[in-house]
């Protein structure tokens, strides 16, 4: 089953350095990277040394386009940040998934349908034929 990922963040610790975020997320420094080159992880605060500190915003957001990976979604829809923090652009992408889901189901069982009058089909012919 696919599931939606809701990062445990420790009590009272506002920003996280890249190897806190890896060991907390499960996400890979390479896509963190890819996700700042892309434009679906943008503007993450850095330090005086010029490290990487992500916020506790910055984390939620990694488990948005985790959940979007995770359903097979295009995650470069995460690239309007403009929209980050609004529920109703989530939610309106989340539903054109949903409906896209609903497809894909109807065509698959249309293919199963297909499927299983080939193999009755195919098991008449072979008991037919003595077995």
């Amino acid at each position: 089953m696919t599931e939606a990922f809701e990062t445990a963040l420790p009590a009272g610790q506002e920003f996280f350095s890249t190897k806190q975020v890896m060991e907390l997320t499960g996400v890979t420094r390479d896509a963190l990277r890819y996700y700042e080159q892309i434009g679906v992880l943008d503007n993450v605060a850095r330090d005086a040394n010029n490290y990487r500190r992500y916020s506790r915003s910055d984390i939620h957001w990694l488990d948005v386009i985790r959940t979007f990976r995770a359903f097979g979604m295009d995650i470069s829809e995460l690239a309007d940040t403009e929209h980050r923090d609004d529920p109703r652009y989530a939610l309106l992408v989340l539903q054109r998934r949903q409906r896209a889901v609903e497809s894909e189901i109807k065509h698959l069982n249309s293919l199963n349908g297909v499927l299983l009058k080939k193999i009755a089909w195919w098991k008449e012919r072979r008991d037919l034929l003595g077995g």
